[in-house]
């Protein structure tokens, strides 16, 4: 009995635990900066394609997801200035971050 392993099809499966590993830090890292313009800047500086992740996954919680939700509306116009395609991005529960903002400022004012 002889075991063959096509060590393409591994180093692919390791390219690609590696690749979500690598995303979501990029994600964590967009998340300590959210609201602080500044550091998403570092952040671009350090990769360019930072915020161009998103637009490879079909539904994920994207950085503009967590500041529309949150109320950093200067940090929302920003990435929304930079990466236009986020406005449209539906999180794992079907919401664009305009509902989230809308959510946050209805809980903020009790309408």
């Amino acid at each position: 009995m002889s075991i063959v392993v096509d060590v393409n099809r591994v180093s692919d499966i390791c390219e690609s635990s590696s690749r979500r590993t690598r995303d979501e830090s990029v994600f964590e890292k967009l998340k300590k900066a959210a609201g602080h313009i500044e550091e998403l800047y570092k952040l671009i500086a350090e990769e360019q394609n930072i915020l161009g992740h998103f637009d490879e996954v079909p539904f994920c919680e994207t950085p503009l997801h967590v500041a529309a939700e949150n109320g950093k509306t200067h940090f929302a116009m920003e990435l929304l200035t930079l990466k236009p395609s986020l406005s449209l991005k539906l999180n794992v529960s079907g919401f664009i971050p305009v509902h989230l903002a809308l959510q946050n400022f209805l809980n903020k004012t009790k309408i």
